[in-house]
């Protein structure tokens, strides 16, 4: 699950921002890691959640 939602965030904003022409490239970059930064404690929630240690004693 981790996988797929950090995929298909990263597809909606870029997708999202190409269909703006009035960002450019320089906004693209500004749009997509404005966007990682602010979903990164989702993205570090669901990782943890995701892929626990197994502890095996």
């Amino acid at each position: 699950m981790f996988i797929i939602t950090v995929i298909e965030v990263l597809a909606y904003t870029m997708l999202d921002v190409l269909y703006d022409p009035e960002l450019g490239v320089g906004g693209m970059i500004f749009v997509t890691a404005f966007t990682l930064i602010i979903m990164y404690p989702f993205f570090l929630g669901l990782y943890r959640y995701g892929f626990r240690k197994q502890n095996l004693t």
